[in-house]
């Protein structure tokens, strides 16, 4: 309970931390930057890490997917420089919501050129968010009325990609 950093090494395997790994923890600090293999994080890996503040990515070829939850109810998670290798932001295999940052306290969210698709939710209840930058390669904002962005209160500025193939009224919404 007293572990504040946690630094995981390059013998990990692409898939190795489990779901829920760090779920309910004490954890201020996670550096993932040696993980050359890791190639996803699980759902609730983070869920309620209510002292996580600084999460370190590997920047490779491997990392692609960030799975449902996976910073669900972290509110001192202010910043966050996501891995430009990755590819998108999932619900569970049943279809469920991304919910990827649910209630953080990010102020910016930049995703990088690699993301092309999220799934419902991918930020929600994010009270400081002020701004969000979707991949120039992004396929779809909102496609089929499903939210990507919902219930960020200080929301400011969404930037869109040029071509996205999709952006529907319930893209991104206040309420």
């Amino acid at each position: 309970k007293n572990v504040k950093k946690i630094v995981i090494g390059d013998a990990i395997g692409k898939d190795d931390i489990g779901i829920g790994a760090f779920c309910n923890s004490d954890i201020e600090e996670v550096d993932l930057s040696a993980c050359d293999n890791l190639s996803l994080l699980y759902p609730y890996t983070f869920k309620s890490c209510l002292k996580l503040h600084t999460v370190t990515f590997p920047q490779d070829e491997s990392f692609e997917k960030l799975i449902q939850s996976v910073f669900c109810n972290c509110p001192l998670l202010t910043e966050i420089t996501l891995p430009n290798t990755l590819v998108s932001f999932e619900g569970d295999a049943n279809g469920g919501d991304a919910k990827t940052f649910y209630n953080c306290g990010l102020i910016e969210l930049i995703l990088p050129d690699s993301v092309i698709s999220s799934g419902r939710y991918m930020v929600d209840s994010c009270p400081n968010l002020k701004k969000v930058v979707f991949s120039p390669f992004y396929k779809s904002v909102g496609s089929g009325g499903m939210d990507r962005i919902i219930n960020c209160s200080a929301l400011e500025e969404v930037v869109l990609p040029i071509f996205s193939y999709t952006v529907t009224k319930y893209s991104v919404t206040n309420g």
